[in-house]
């Protein structure tokens, strides 16, 4: 019983080990959590397709103020996409999506749609390895088909 309490003491003197970034450690990844996959978006009776989306981004620093600035590892923000048209560089991990007729003359009688959201480096170029190069990651972007219906009164 003596030992542990020589022991004891010696342990809380001991200095705290160096901190670990393991933030350089996680690849970068987007997921596309809202609207579920398996739902399909509304087309209202004026045509317009009006739906809200959410991410979630790990193992970068979501920063949209360093957009248009040159490419830090680690650092960048997501483009949103219709049907390969880039339709918004959201300021939060959550953007309403309001889709005029007109706005996209293939999508106002379209059955179905794709949303792309994707991991852009400041410079809006594709997050889809590191600024020096390397490895694709695996999930800079997340692309979902979804049903259009229409509004049923």
């Amino acid at each position: 019983m003596r030992s542990l309490f020589v022991a004891l003491p010696l342990l809380a003197a001991c200095p705290a080990p160096d901190a670990v970034d393991l933030g350089s450690a996680i690849e970068p990844s987007i997921e596309l959590l809202y609207p579920p996959a398996d739902e399909p978006l509304i087309r209202q009776a004026d045509g317009t397709i009006d739906f809200l989306v959410v991410v979630d981004i790990d193992g970068m620093d979501f920063d949209h103020d360093l957009a248009g600035t040159e490419p830090i590892d680690g650092v960048g923000h997501y483009h949103i996409s219709l049907e390969n048209e880039h339709i918004g560089s959201p300021e939060a991990l959550s953007h309403q999506v309001t889709h005029a007729p007109g706005d996209s003359p293939n999508l106002d009688s379209a059955n179905e749609v794709h949303l792309r959201v994707s991991l852009q480096q400041n410079n809006h170029s594709d997050y889809d390895s590191p600024v020096g190069g390397g490895a694709e990651f695996a999930a800079w972007e997340a692309i979902i088909a979804y049903d259009i219906v229409d509004e049923t009164r």
